[in-house]
């Protein structure tokens, strides 16, 4: 959900102009992180952190956090401004949707050569050289998404960038992209640990925290380290206001966890709790799925029933939540109702998932 969200923001999705601010100013295009505003700050760059980028002009300093950062523009020295902006064009035109694949493909690899070009002629600015990496790097995760073979250079890459440059700005992203790529490599244990490691850098804003604290409890939860995330869990329904729109998932994950450790006596509440603490239609089927499975565990098959319906005929956006729901529907149908033919219909609409687990699960089954 969030996860897509922050990065498509930290991936640069914009077509920068040709002309570019003057040789003489530095720029830093923003994107808030909560009303997802776009701005510009210009001026001079006086100090770059984890914590963010400190630009300076006139009398007034005004910090950027790191993972509000879009787009970098440092002096240009002997860079001409369209050079400078060639490889952000090439990354922006390979994101688009409408681009074709093998298209993409080489933008986002001409994109990358670019990027350890720049960083080779703006030598004499350490603070471009590390962007350029940086960005050379979030090419190659890029790249990764469409060529697995490139998953593990990616990997390699954007873990010896984090460990040269662990006091920019860049830390921010390069450890949420390392985690990232080592999640969509089934890397869940080593995933885990880099979020870990986000979550204690300091300043890191609230948000992103509450974002990594949930990927870390969602990928204990995979590892099998299920007191772990129950603690992390906890302590999150203790700590966010009750209209945190983070509130309603960390609660559904919590009730998710106390049923894989049996301890059935507040699931019900816990998801109840989720379902008044959303209107996001995926996490309220979230909410109803684990509602079907913690009824199921007390054999409470009708209500059980009742809650995977909710998810076929009203929260059937998430793919794989859908598929988990027609999953059990078709086995309630069959062994509990005993209704052979609804049962076969809704293993026929399964069919038409048949890139989920549950599809694969049922076409196993046969």
């Amino acid at each position: 959900m969030r996860r897509v969200i922050a990065l498509n923001m930290l991936v640069v999705g914009l077509a920068v102009t040709a002309a570019g601010p003057a040789a003489a100013q530095e720029e830093v295009k923003v994107v808030d992180h909560v009303s997802k505003k776009e701005s510009q700050v210009k001026g001079v760059i006086d100090s770059e952190s984890p914590e963010g980028i400190k630009v300076k002009s006139g009398k007034d300093t005004t910090l950027v956090p790191a993972m509000d950062i879009k787009f970098v523009q440092y002096r240009l020295g002997d860079v001409k401004s369209y050079e400078y902006n060639m490889p952000f064009n090439k990354e922006s035109k390979a994101l688009d949707p409408a681009t074709k694949p093998a298209d993409r493909l080489q933008l986002l690899r001409d994109a990358r050569g670019d990027f350890d070009a720049l960083g080779a002629k703006m030598a004499g600015n350490p603070n471009a050289v590390r962007y350029f990496q940086f960005k050379s790097a979030q090419a190659l995760a890029e790249l990764s998404v469409y060529d697995v073979m490139q998953i593990d250079q990616a990997i390699t890459v954007l873990k010896a960038f984090k460990a040269d440059n662990d006091k920019g700005w860049e830390l921010v992203p390069a450890l949420k992209l390392l985690a990232e790529v080592q999640e969509r490599k089934g890397d869940v244990a080593e995933a885990r640990q880099t979020y870990l490691e986000l979550v204690k850098i300091p300043n890191l804003p609230k948000e992103m925290k509450q974002d990594a604290e949930l990927l870390i409890a969602q990928l204990s939860i995979r590892a099998g380290k299920l007191d772990d995330a129950e603690k992390i869990l906890d302590g999150m329904r203790t700590n966010l206001a009750p209209n945190d729109p983070q509130r309603g998932v960390a609660l559904v994950y919590l009730g998710q966890t106390q049923i894989a450790l049996n301890k059935l006596a507040e699931v019900e509440a816990t998801l109840k709790g989720a379902l008044a603490a959303t209107s996001e239609p995926s996490v309220k089927g979230l909410a109803h799925n684990a509602l079907g499975d913690y009824y199921r565990k007390k054999n409470l098959n009708e209500e059980a029933f009742w809650e995977y319906l909710r998810v076929d005929a009203l929260y059937s956006q998430d793919r794989n939540e859908h598929a988990k729901a027609l999953y059990f529907l078709s086995k309630l149908f069959a062994d509990v109702k005993k209704d052979k033919v609804k049962a076969q219909e809704y293993v026929d609409k399964l069919k038409l998932l048949d890139d989920t687990p549950y599809a694969k699960m049922a076409a196993a089954e046969k």
